[in-house]
C-alpha cells in the first residue's frame, strides 16, 4: 500500500487554484469547438459591474457609476 504524502494548507490552496484554472481552460476549449469566442474587453466594463476578488476568496460586485 502506498503511503499518502502530507501537505500543508498552502499547498492545497495552490493545487485548487491550478485545478480550477485547468478546468476553466478545458471548458473554454470545449466551448470554442462549438462557438466563436471573442475578447470583448474587461468583463466589468462589458457588464457595467465592477468585480473585485478579495484576499479571502470572496467576490465583491458593485456598480461602475
Amino acid at each position: 500500500m502506498q503511503r499518502k504524502r502530507k501537505i500543508g494548507i498552502g499547498e492545497v490552496s495552490k493545487y485548487k487554484t491550478w485545478l480550477n484554472a485547468h478546468r476553466g481552460q478545458k471548458a473554454i476549449k470545449e466551448l470554442a469547438n462549438v462557438f466563436e469566442i471573442t475578447d470583448e474587453g474587461a468583463i466589468d466594463q462589458y457588464l457595467g459591474v465592477k468585480i473585485k476578488r478579495r484576499d479571502d476568496g470572496s467576490i465583491k460586485m458593485y456598480s461602475c457609476t
